[in-house]
């Protein structure tokens, strides 16, 4: 997403973080790496709370057998910057992350215990990890059957 992209893209005193980049930034991601997709897409959620913005990127099928979300949160008072840019600045990271991803042949990973990282002088916290949802699940509900068979 270069910064033009995102700087066209304002959040107006009634819209929601979230509202916003679910709608136009996942837009723009599903477009600009949609030859490296599949079955998969991308959704992004933002949120802010008290001083701290958290964004997260979800890479995922609709199966949920691939489930990617890459979580990073910023503090706002030690970055000295906005919601608003802080939001795009992590975006713009993780962006950057998943062009490297996918150019890697998807084997380049972040860790999944929250990291420290920097990027145009703000300092954040970055974790990801891949899961299979629906396998999980699968396990959960094995699991919950055979606790009430010996029950």
């Amino acid at each position: 997403m270069t910064s033009s992209e995102l700087s066209r893209l304002k959040i107006r005193s009634d819209q929601t973080l979230s509202g916003l980049y679910r709608a136009a930034i996942s837009d723009t991601l599903n477009k600009k790496y949609a030859a490296s997709l599949r079955d998969r897409c991308f959704e992004v959620y933002c949120q802010q709370e008290d001083d701290e913005v958290m964004v997260t990127i979800l890479l995922s099928n609709d199966t949920e057998s691939f489930y990617y979300p890459v979580e990073t949160r910023l503090n706002l008072t030690a970055n000295d910057i906005s919601a608003q840019d802080a939001a795009y600045l992590l975006c713009d990271y993780v962006d950057l992350y998943f062009e490297n991803y996918f150019e890697e042949n998807e084997e380049l990973y972040i860790p999944i215990q929250w990291t420290e990282a920097q990027y145009e002088q703000a300092h954040f916290y970055i974790k990801a990890q891949i899961v299979n949802k629906a396998l999980e699940s699968s396990a959960d509900a094995l699991l919950n059957s055979s606790q009430t068979v010996s029950s």
